[in-house]
């Protein structure tokens, strides 16, 4: 049996990725390089990138708010489309 793992938000979360194979043969050169797993040497860069390009809480808020508007309104649309096709099938046949 499986030991549980006894932090769950600690755990690390397979990713497929494909990438060009000569980029591939010269990422797990430059990662084997400096001693480490090609793993790990995306997982560094990926870091440092977000840290660069992480937006400020407002931007974040502003993006997390235009995300739920929009998820709002493509709900109220299939509401809508949804009850007209109700209307048409519920209409009385002559």
């Amino acid at each position: 049996m499986a030991r549980p793992r006894t932090n769950p938000e600690k755990h690390r979360q397979n990713v497929a990725i494909t990438l060009d194979p000569d980029l591939l043969l010269r990422s797990r050169a430059l990662a084997a390089a400096k001693g480490k797993s090609l793993s790990q040497l995306l997982e560094d860069l990926l870091k440092d990138w977000i840290a660069e390009e992480e937006p400020t809480d407002e931007e974040l808020e502003g993006a997390i708010d235009a995300f739920i508007e929009n998820h709002e309104r493509r709900e109220a649309a299939r509401e809508d489309a949804s009850r007209a096709t109700r209307k048409k099938t519920a209409a009385p046949r002559k």
